[in-house]
């Protein structure tokens, strides 16, 4: 498990052929350590941001990890 803490930079990225969610948007440390997924239910809007052009990036808000599962907050960024 990497060392992360709060405002650590994320890097978000669109994997539109995920056959499991069309909009399914991967969370990776600037290291390329993939952490997951952002969750479904909250990632129409980013993806389709994404989608049109837009460079989106992400920063951990809080993070707990249980030895087993990682769980993590996102704050999700568009670059102007």
């Amino acid at each position: 498990m990497p060392k992360l803490h709060e405002d650590d930079p994320l890097v978000l990225m669109r994997e539109p052929n995920n056959q499991y969610d069309e909009h399914a948007i991967n969370v990776y440390t600037t290291g390329g350590l993939k952490l997951g997924y952002l969750p479904r239910n909250n990632n129409l809007i980013l993806s389709r941001l994404m989608d049109e052009g837009n460079l989106l990036f992400g920063k951990t808000k809080t993070f707990h990890w249980d030895g087993k599962s990682l769980y993590l907050i996102v704050k999700a960024y568009m670059r102007a």
